[in-house]
């Protein structure tokens, strides 16, 4: 009922730190925009969604924006549209980095192209398979090479 205000509360100080740090806001940001994606006030199913936030009104404007004009070439889309709605939720300063907004913003262009459950998978497979890839490499390298050496 509160997401808005849990979202500030929870996330702003460590996407700060992480900025300050010069460290990826890119997990963050995909919750943001999953976050502004539930606040167009329709699933993708096209069912409407039931939004209950103090900050709802502001909030659906600046998400519907948002996602509206991505169908836009998104080469020529401003940020404007995704500094909007984290100024709403974070403050001007916060909003105003650009790394932030554009990780926002090629989540919400993710998420508006292929869905969500979509952009899920192909995350899970990703980063389960990121850390262990070297090993299944060679274990395939391993396994080819037995292979031959048995023909």
């Amino acid at each position: 009922q509160d997401g808005s205000a849990k979202l500030f509360n929870t996330m702003k100080e460590p996407i700060e730190e992480l900025l300050s740090e010069g460290k990826s806001v890119k997990m963050m940001a995909l919750a943001l925009a999953g976050y502004a994606r539930f606040m167009t006030g329709v699933d993708e199913q096209g069912r409407l969604i039931t939004l209950l936030d103090p900050l709802v009104d502001t909030l659906k404007d600046c998400a519907e924006r948002l996602f509206l004009y991505i169908e836009e070439d998104k080469e020529t889309v401003n940020l404007s549209h995704t500094t909007d709605f984290l100024e709403v939720i974070f403050g001007s300063k916060l909003a105003q980095d650009e790394r932030l907004a554009q990780q926002v913003f090629e989540w919400a262009y993710e998420l508006r192209c292929v869905g969500c459950a979509a952009v899920l998978e192909k995350l899970s497979k990703k980063t389960i398979y990121e850390p262990i890839k070297p090993y299944i490499e060679h274990a395939v390298s391993l396994k080819v090479a037995q292979k031959e050496a048995s023909m």
